[in-house]
């Protein structure tokens, strides 16, 4: 039996990439000590941010946190 693995689909690559952001900026902008683990695994579904780093995000790409998950 395969394991299967819920993606989420999202549109934070897009939106970070639109605005100049690299990965590493976004995990220090939101104190990650330099870690863009989360910020990867965010962008390829595999985890979803806390509902506060959803917000910050949605602050630094100046559009509604709902832009970024328009899926779910």
């Amino acid at each position: 039996m395969k394991n299967l693995q819920i993606k989420y689909p999202n549109r934070l690559k897009e939106f970070r990439e639109k605005t100049g952001f690299k990965q590493n900026e976004i995990a220090i902008l939101l104190d990650f000590k330099d870690s863009q683990d989360r910020i990867c695994k965010w962008e390829r579904g595999v985890a979803l941010p806390s509902i506060p780093n959803l917000l910050k995000l949605a602050r630094f790409y100046n559009i509604p946190p709902q832009d970024l998950y328009p899926e779910l």
